[in-house]
Order: structure tokens, then sequence, then C-alpha cells
């Protein structure tokens, strides 16, 4: 790569710096400019401005370079005349308004996203928070994207009127006309309104009895506003900002500029993505949109006018220095007084939360001209931005972003915490209507000493000085009266007067310090851990499960623990990382040996559960390791492995590794395998244009001898030995895999084995069965082939779809009837290797590199460098197929799962642990099955309902399903609800089109006969008591009526019970005496049917806000849990007199359809919108040494500072 004029002149200064021994700060402090711009001249990263070049110049002869300088720099006050134009279609730091929907592109499905969740959880009013960290976007989605875009005609929410307000104007200006979509973006400063909070909030929470209103909250922030009672329900289901997809940033690249019919460079867009991470970690993203928004501004100022180039892009500083190049340069074109202003100005718009530097808006009213006209060229540049009223920071990224304000902020931080606190006493000053008694001692009080005086009047409001005045002179007043009086009174009074003004102060400290008490604070970091958590469930589950640990370490919120319950649904796999990308291999006695991007090998010579037994590093020169193979010759292990670079060597890691010999040779290492049979071990190697395939014989005493070679045309990507030692494959070739015969002295040329698949097409993995019978190759073409291995050459083979993208690694399991794939999509499959039968999925957080089984458990390693290990058991059972509506199961649900797959026309069974089996039941040909299956609780039979009235019944007591039976116990009616009775005797149906429920005899030899019908309102659901004796249905009329069918030939009704809207879901607990209800409108009753002829209402359950499809008790009765459309799993604990849901665990359903305790109640089963049958522990106490178990290599010090920042390092799964 050519180094550019900057690089090789930066270089040469930082090399004239090191040899005058300056730091980095001695540099600063010389030329008078931040450190971290000198370190970004120093590393070629950013050209100084023309402004800064007389610093510049100072810093060149401070070298000693004059003469040795001629750079091409930025000309940043062109761009910024440009900028001043106002003819841009970028707008910076600021976020979007509501007027200029049409410059903002990229966000068009994220803003979708946000309307369709409002229009769902307040069509009319109510609360809806969206939550992200700050530079996601917020703002923007809120203005432009929500307001802007989908309340305007043509979009989602075209009916509504939206508009948005700052919070503070609730109290101040609280008109908000003809709105019925209120967006309250900023949410956060209700925290730091003091007095004022509790009127904001409770105007909010009047606003939102009659409105929508759509609160935008800084992820930083969510903790402490969820501790505030009146916001907990909508911050319990937060709208979370998505990270923007590569393809979407393409989009904000180029969309404002074709708006203006500007052109930008391919390049400059790939240069952008690049710079924010975006392919590697979209997450990334979450934090730079400002960024990359100013960047692009900056970029336009810079260029022609007619297109963007990626020189423009540079020059501007690029993603890392637009912001400081620009400020910087808007600083040194002032005078020294404005300077000096400018300081002022800034610190004044800065405050101090949790001791962290927030933005802090300024009346435009409270600026002098003088300050105005400072404050002009930072507005123009989108620096500063204005409303009607306020000046304020354009974005937290100017804090972070802009070293000289760093640096003013930390110099200034004591002055910034002792303002936070005048502020507090000048606001209850003026609540008090100014009085006297409001006015504190300031100069009598260390804490205020010399405010007010000097540099610190800068940092005050006009209110703050009003008050800091009219307080020295109230106690100047008052100083004076006390010398009037005799020494004891005088005594005395002091002494009063100082009692009073440190009781209040500390009052006023213990106000701002209640919300910062330890607890309070931790309770606050919990929720905020778990709210980041849940932004990576789906893209890395094990990240989830370290960040659910923490959030439960730092306190045990219902948050906390209903993360840990989340984790227990997801495959968490363990963890260990390596630099670069890694792959990894088995060996014998379930070693595993992962080599990575730096020449790094881990080893584990048994198991991989834990740490690796020994780490070492194999290349000296650090170079990339594509291959390693594991190999037991006589006592000894041995490991072969090599990589880039030519090396390749032979080491002995029985013990403390040790080389045996250098292999090495021209070309790249990328296959590697021991002889099963003999102590041999086979090599395949390339230059990119040919490859070479060696085999090597180990004679202890001489050493490893080559027998032979063969050399090929193409790149070899993998290697193989089939099981009795006879032949070698290769992969890499196009169309085909290459065979070679293993002989005395070498390797021979075979029959290459055709791939069978499109012309041009690689096999890049290979696998072969243990027992030496199937071949199987992972194809460019997504495709997976598979032979039987006698007949490949011969006999085409099965190709399977598996992925759009490579599939990198194949691995037969242990007992060769499995087959594990991995590929480019970040996927893991798992397949009946006879038939292909697709078994479980994994999502991989990264692109998958290789694969093996350790054991029974699928490993994986990735492109970043991490190896992965799942459990053998999925926590997902089912997501293939059509959707599964209802589950049922044994009584103690310790043996099956069963549910009715309408697409499909089968039964689905799942064995618990120790009940490995999984049976799909096909129904009898020409029958439509319906959504209902039940099981009789001895876990025996299967009945499931037709759409015409009929019933299926199935015996699986044996380890052969016995033959089914079908018996019609109505006319064409649609069963949708099933239960059987605790003896297996009975089954109630629901009709659907019907109103009715029917009662039927089941008898030995699996017929269904009818013996009665009870009248039934459109039943929903019917389930029978645990005595037998009673049967509750639940109507759509809203009820649920009670029947003894201790006669099920004459069942008589006893009670009926009202609910506020349908009851979709009921059922009885299996012990004591309660019934619970969930309906429509989100409502959860309890009662106590102890008399059936009087059941009481005990209590409504409190949580829900969205239709309840499915209720059911824990076995003992302790716990009730209730999901549905809402699609969380609200949990109670009825043990506690309490109607608060003890746990609230997103399900990610999209609709949660039924939930069914197992094991004895440590599961609970749940199926819903997705198609998913899918498992979750229930005890969380319970699931964190499990989840422990699992973490693997905790979070490294670059991630707790990523998805933890400012919460101090813990371990979570220390006995803390």
């Amino acid at each position: 790569m050519s180094v550019t004029p900057r690089e090789e002149l930066a270089a040469r200064l930082d090399s004239a710096r090191r040899r005058k021994n300056l730091s980095i700060r001695a540099v600063a402090r010389l030329v008078d400019v931040p450190a971290a711009t000198v370190q970004g001249w120093l590393s070629g990263k950013h050209a100084p401005t023309p402004a800064l070049r007389p610093q510049f110049e100072r810093l060149v002869r401070a070298l000693g370079l004059e003469g040795e300088v001629q750079p091409e720099w930025l000309d940043v006050d062109r761009a910024l005349g440009t900028l001043r134009s106002g003819d841009t279609p970028y707008v910076g730091l600021r976020p979007y308004a509501t007027t200029e929907e049409r410059l903002f592109f990229g966000r068009d499905v994220e803003a979708a996203r946000i309307a369709t969740a409002v229009r769902h959880h307040a069509p009319t009013h109510g609360l809806v928070a969206l939550v992200g960290p700050s530079g996601s976007g917020k703002s923007s989605l809120l203005a432009a994207g929500l307001v802007g875009r989908h309340c305007a005609p043509g979009g989602l929410l075209e009916h509504r009127r939206g508009r948005v307000l700052p919070v503070r104007d609730l109290t101040t200006h609280p008109d908000t006309g003809d709105a019925d979509l209120i967006v309250l973006d900023q949410f956060e400063e209700l925290l730091d309104l003091g007095a004022d909070r509790d009127a904001t909030l409770a105007a909010v929470v009047d606003l939102a009895a009659r409105v929508t209103v759509v609160l935008g909250i800084r992820s930083d922030a969510y903790g402490r506003l969820a501790e505030l009672g009146d916001l907990r329900d909508a911050l319990e289901r937060p709208i979370l900002v998505q990270p923007m997809a590569p393809e979407e940033i393409r989009q904000a690249i180029t969309g404002p500029a074709a708006l203006r019919d500007v052109e930008v460079d391919p390049g400059l867009v790939e240069l952008v993505l690049a710079d924010t991470g975006a392919a590697e970690d979209p997450q990334a993203t979450l934090t730079l949109l400002p960024l990359v928004s100013h960047a692009l501004l900056m970029t336009w100022g810079a260029g022609s006018g007619q297109r963007m180039t990626v020189d423009d892009y540079r020059r501007a500083g690029g993603l890392s220095s637009a912001v400081e190049n620009l400020a910087d340069g808007i600083v040194a074109s002032l005078s020294t007084e404005q300077r000096r202003t400018a300081r002022a100005l800034f610190m004044r718009m800065v405050g101090l939360l949790d001791d962290r530097a927030v933005r802090r808006p300024v009346a435009l009213a409270s600026l002098s001209t003088a300050t105005l006209a400072v404050a002009r060229p930072f507005v123009d540049a989108r620096v500063l931005s204005t409303t009607e009223t306020q000046l304020h920071i354009s974005h937290d990224s100017v804090l972070r972003h802009w070293p000289r304000l760093a640096d003013w902020i930390e110099d200034g931080r004591e002055q910034l915490r002792v303002r936070e606190h005048l502020s507090r006493a000048t606001r209850l000053w003026v609540d008090s209507g100014r009085s006297p008694d409001g006015l504190i001692p300031v100069d009598r009080l260390p804490m205020f000493a010399g405010l007010g005086l000097d540099d610190s009047t800068d940092l005050l409001s006009p209110l703050e000085d009003e008050f800091l005045t009219e307080s020295r002179a109230h106690f100047t007043s008052q100083l004076a009266q006390e010398r009037r009086t005799s020494a004891r009174l005088r005594r005395g009074r002091a002494l009063a007067f100082g009692l009073t003004a440190l009781t209040l102060v500390l009052a006023l400290l213990a106000t701002g310090a209640f919300l910062q008490t330890r607890q309070v604070q931790l309770d606050a970091q919990s929720r905020q851990v778990a709210n980041q958590a849940s932004t990576l469930r789906d893209r890395d589950p094990n990240l989830y499960a370290q960040l659910a640990l923490v959030s439960a370490a730092l306190a045990p919120t219902r948050e906390a623990r209903s993360s840990l319950l989340v984790a227990t649904s997801l495959d968490v796999p363990t963890r260990w990382t390596a630099p670069g990308s890694s792959f990894a291999t088995t060996g014998p006695g379930g070693s595993v040996v992962q080599v990575d991007g730096a020449g790094e090998v881990a080893l584990w010579r048994t198991a991989v559960h834990g740490p690796p037994d020994v780490r070492f590093t194999a290349d000296p020169a650090g170079g990339q390791l594509f291959a390693a193979a594991l190999g037991r010759i006589e006592d000894r292990l041995l490991m072969v492995t090599g990589g880039a670079g030519g090396y390749r060597a032979l080491w002995d890691v029985t013990d403390e590794p040790t080389t045996l010999a250098d292999l090495g040779g021209a070309g790249t290492l990328f296959g590697a395998a021991f002889d099963p049979t003999g102590p041999r071990f086979a090599l395949a190697h390339s230059d990119g244009t040919t490859s070479t395939v060696e085999l090597w014989h180990l004679d202890r005493p001489a050493g490893p001898q080559r027998l032979g070679a063969q050399t090929f045309d193409g790149q070899v990507s993998a290697l193989a030995f089939t099981p009795d030692g006879g032949r070698v494959l290769t992969a890499g070739t196009r169309d085909h895999i290459g065979v070679w015969t293993v002989t005395a002295s070498g390797l021979e040329p075979a029959d290459p084995i055709p791939l069978g698949a499109d012309p041009g097409i690689r096999a890049l993995s290979l696998a072969i069965s243990p027992d030496g019978s199937s071949l199987a190759a992972g194809l460019t073409s997504g495709q997976v082939a598979t032979w039987p291995l006698d007949g490949a050459g011969t006999t085409p083979p099965r190709l399977t779809s598996v992925s759009s993208f490579w599939i990198n690694g194949v691995a037969f399991s242990g007992d060769g009837s499995q087959l594990l794939t991995g590929d480019s999509e970040q996927r893991l499959h798992v397949w009946a290797s006879d038939t292909m039968e697709h078994l479980r999925g994994i999502r991989a957080p990264a692109i998958v590199q290789s694969v093996a089984w350790a054991g029974p458990e699928p490993m994986a390693t990735l492109v970043d460098g991490t190896l992965l290990h799942w459990g053998e058991r999925s926590s997902v059972l089912g997501s293939e197929g059509g959707r599964i509506y209802y589950l049922a199961a044994d009584a103690a649900g310790a043996d099956w799962l069963v549910g009715t797959d309408q697409a499909d026309a089968v039964v689905e069974l799942w064995g618990r642990p120790g009940n490995d089996r999984r049976l799909r039941l096909p129904f009898p040909e020409g029958l439509a099955p319906s959504v209902a299956t039940a099981m009789t609780p001895a876990g025996d039979r299967v009945v499931a309902g037709t759409t015409d009235g009929q019933v299926v019944v199935w015996d699986v007591a044996g380890p052969v399903p016995g033959t089914p039976r079908t018996s019609r116990i109505a006319a064409d009616e649609n069963l949708v609800a099933l239960d059987v009775s605790p003896d297996g005797t009975l089954l109630a149906a629901g009709l659907y089109n019907g109103r009715g429920t029917v009662l039927a005899r089941i008898g030995a030899d699996l017929s269904v006969t009818p013996l009665a019908t009870l009248p039934s309102e459109v039943p929903q659901l019917a389930t029978f008591s645990p005595d037998g004796r009673y049967l509750q249905v639940g109507i759509a009329a809203g009820a649920v009526d009670l029947w003894d069918v201790s006669d099920p030939e004459h069942p008589v009704a006893t009670a009926s019970l009202p609910t506020p809207s349908n009851p979709g879901a009921s059922a009885f607990s299996s012990t004591g005496r309660l019934l619970a209800a969930g309906t429509d409108g989100g409502d959860v009753l309890l009662w106590d049917w102890t008399d059936p002829a009087r059941p009481q209402e005990l209590r409504r359950l409190l949580g829900p806000r969205a239709g309840i499809n499915t209720i059911a008790f824990s076995p003992d009765a302790s716990l009730l849990v209730a999901a549905g459309v809402g699609d969380y799993l609200w949990v109670w604990d009825l043990t506690e007199d309490s109607t608060t849901a003890v746990l609230s665990v997103p399900a990610a359903m999209g609709s949660v359809h039924d939930v069914q305790f197992l094991a004895g109640g440590a599961l609970i089963a749940a199926t819903g919108a997705t198609g998913e049958v899918r498992l979750w522990g229930t005890d969380p106490d319970a699931e964190r040494p499990v989840l422990c178990a699992l973490r693997g290599e905790p979070l490294t010090d670059d991630e707790w500072e990523r998805y933890l920042p400012g919460i101090p390092r813990i371990d979570p799964c220390s006995d803390r």
C-alpha cells in the first residue's frame, strides 16, 4: 500500500518528536492546542485547518523541520463558506427536523417499524418509549421519520397530527395545539428539572390520557427513568433503536447528494462504511450517525459541487476528525477575548448528570450581543443549534469528539459540580417566591467559596447570578446585624444561622443524592444493562447472557431476572476468543485445537468446557494459521499446523508443546490430516494458482519423512483421509473433488469425484463419516453435496440447498448420524445424515470458518477468531413447518410435549431429557387438522382434532406409535380446544363454528363416543379440574362458565364468572382451588372456586396491556404465567399477596399462542407466530450458575467499554 504525503510527513514529525524526547502532552502545551489534535497531526489521521496553521508551523519549527513541510491541506474556510450558503442536503450534527423528511434517507424500515409499534401500543392515547444510545438517530427518527413521514399523507399514521416538543415546555408552554401525537424528545432532561420534575411528569401522564405521547430516551438514562412509577409500564416494553445496515448507510450517503444532482464516488461510500465498521459490527453505527452526517456535511462543503470524492472526505478529516477540525478552526479564527467568551458559552451549555458531562440549553435572551456574535459561526457550522428561544450543543458527539471542549470540561469540572448544587438552590428560591428564607450563606460554606468571582461568573445563568447576589447581600446584612448584638447573642445567632444554612444545603444535597444512593444507582444500572442486552439477543446469545449476568449481579431487578430467563431460551454457546480469523478441529480423546490469525494455538487435551490447557505461539513470525490436525501416535499427542508465509510444523503437544520438525516451504497451508490407521499425515498447500498435496511418514528416530507429493491446478481448501487410510481427498478445484490413492511410496492420482452442481462450483470443505460410508462437501453454491463413499464418482450426489452463501465447514457427528454445516450467512445447521432432514438451526455472531463436533456438541470457529460450542440439546424445539397454536403435555411435563402442525398435517412430539425421541404422527389421509391437540395425563395417548368434527387418537405408550383411530364427535365442526380428564377417560372439545362444548368418552380401543354437548357461546378454552369433576369453559360473550361433569351424560352448570372482555385463556390450578382467566383486553383475573357455586374473585393481576392468548399455573400453583399479543411472558408469584408481576420476559415470537409448564415447573414451553417452540427456565436464581458455566471467556475490556460504559467492572459469576 502506498504512503500518502500526509502520512509521510506525519511519520517525519513523530520521529522528530521522539528524538527530542517530547511527550504528546508536552507538544500540545508547546503549541497551545489539545493533545488529541497533536495526536491526529502526528498520526497522519487529519490535517491542521487553515486557522490552526500558525500552531502547526510553531510545531514544525520546534521540531527543527523548517523547509521540509509542503502539505496540501484542506481549506476549511472554503468549506465553511459553502455551508453558510445553506445549500446543503446534509444536516451535520444536529437532528433532522420534521420539515426535512425529503433529506432523511436510509431509515425507511426503522421509521416504519417505529410507526407500526406506536400504532399498536398507543393507537389513540398512551405512552410509548423509543430508547437508544446517544448517536443512534433517535431525534431524527422521531422528527423526520415518525412525524414528518408517517404523520403525513400516505404514512402509516396519516390521520394523526404530530408535533415535537422539548419536555421542559410542558410546564412553561403547555399548549399542544390540535396535535394528537406528541413527541417528547430528549426526555432524559426530566431528571434534571429538580423541583419541576414532579409537575412535568404529572403533565406527561395527563397528556398521555388524552393523546399518544412518544418519549425519546437516551439509553444511559433508561434505568433512572424506569424508577419513576408513572413511567414503568411504558418503559417495560420500549422500542429499541436498531442499527443501520450497510445498505441503509449507502442510501444515507448517496440519497441527499442525488437530490442536488451531485455524484458520490463509489470509493467514498465504501470508505465511510469501512470507517463506521458497519460491515463487521452493525451495532457500532448506533453511536456514529451524527459523526457520519457531519463528515458528509464537511465533505460536501469541501467539494466542487459536482462530485463528492474520497479526497474531499480525507481533507475534511473523515469520520474521526471532522468535528475537531471544524470546531478548532472556528476557535482559532476568534480573537483572544472571543475565545474566552466561547469557552464560557460552551461551559454554560454543559452540565453534569451522575458526574458525566451532558448538554444543557441556554436561553437566547440571557446572552449578550457579543456572546451571540461568537456563537454565530458555531451555529453556521452546525456545532451549535438554536430553537426560537434556546441555544444548545447540537449533539453529544461534540462532547465526545472535540478534544478542546473535553479539556475545558475537565479543567472546570469542580465548578460544574458546584453550579449543579447552586442551580438546584436557585430553583427552590424561585419556587418559594424569592423568599429570603430560600437564600443561603454562600460565602460561609466552603462549597461555594469564590463562586461568582472572576471566571466562575461566566458559568452562571442570569437567574443563578441574581440568586448569588441576593444571597450575599442578605447575609452581609445579617452579619452587620450580628455585630451590633452582644458577644453571647452573636455567637448563638451565628451558630443558628450556620446550622440553618447547613441544614438547608444538606437538604438540597440530599434531594440530589436521593436518586444517587447506592441501591437506587445499582437498580438503575441493572435495568440499563438489561436493556442493552436486549439489543444482542438475536445477534450474539453469549454476549446477551453475559450482560444478563451482569445486570442480575448489579441488582435483582425484574428486568435483570427476566433477562436471565431469556438467556435460557436461547442457544447460548460457550466461547473462547482469539486474535484474527481462527480454525479448529478435533482429535483423539476429545482433544480440540484452535489456530488463529496471530500464529497462536489454543489446545484442549480432553474437553473444551474449560479454558484451554495450553496457549502458545506456533509461528514465530505471527502469521495467520489456516489449518491444524491432531493425531495420536503410540502414546504421544501430535499436532500439524501451518498457514501463511510457508510456515508449517509438526509439534508434540502431549505435555509442554515442543516442535518436532519444520515442514515449511512455499505456499500457504490450507489442509492437514492424520492417517487414522498408521503413523502418517497429509498436507495440502497452495500458492494461489497451483496446489500441492503431500504424504508424510512418521519415523521416530529419523523424524517425519515426505513420501511423495502431487501438484494440481487451483487452490486447495480442505483435505481428508478415508477411514481405512487408503485415499486422500482434496477440495478446492472447480467442478470436482480430487482423489489420491495412498501407496507405499506416496500418492497416486485417482479418478476425481464430480460435484454434480452448476459449472464452476468448488467444494470448500470435506467430511467423511466415521464408518467410511458417506462423503459430504460444502460448496460455493450454498449447497451441501452428499454421496455414499463407495459410489462417489459414479453416483450423482444428493444436493441440499442450505444457504445463499458459501458452505465453509462440514462435519459428521461421532456416530455418523448427524451432519453439521457452517456458512458465510452466519448460520450452522444440523441434519440427519441419512435423509438430510433439518434437525436444528443455530445463528452465529459472525461468518463461520470451520465446524466440528466436540463430543455430541456442535462447535464452530468464526471469522473474528471466536471458538463457540453449543449444548447437545437446543432450547428451540421446533422452527420448521407451520405454526403450532396449542401445546399439550403429560401431567408431570416429564415425558412429552405435543403440538399440531397444520401446514404439514402432522402432530409433533418432543421428548424431554431422558426421552430424546422426536415423533411425527401424520394425520390419516384426507383429514384436515385443526389447531387443537391434547394428551392424556399419563402421556400414553395423543388426541388431535380436525376442522370437520372428528378426532384422531394415537397410542404412544410403546416404542413405536400404534395405528391411529378416527372418531366423529360433531357434525362438520372445527374443533378448536381439546382437553383430557385426569383419569384419561373423558374428552372436552370446543366447537368453533357452533355454540357448544362436546363431552365424549375415550375407550380402551381409542374410540371416542360423544356423551353430551354443553351450551357455550363461542367457546375459547375448556379444561378439567384436578379431580375431573368440573369443567371450565371460557366463552366469547365475556364469561368463564363452570360445569359439574361428575355425571358426564348430564352436566350441570354451577356458576358463570363475568370477565371484562372475551376470556381468550382460562385454566384451573393443579393443586388448591384457583381459577385464572386472561382476556382480549389484557386483564388477568384470579378466583377462589372452593365453592363451585359461588367462586370469589381474589384479585386482578397487573402487567399485560394486550390480549391474552394463554394462561397456565405451575404444577405447585406457586406461579402463574400469561402471554399473548404483547409478546411477553408475564409471571406472577402467587405465594405473595401482590398484583405485580415478578417477571416480564420478552418472547420475541411476534405473538405467543400457548404456554405449558414442563419438568415439574422448572421449564416453560411456548409457541408463537414465528413458528418456533421454545423453552424457558422459570427460576432465575437456579439459572445463574448454569449460564456462568456456559459463558467461557468473560467480557473483554473492549466489550465492557462498548456495552457497559461507566459501570465499574465486576465478575458476575463470583460469589460476591
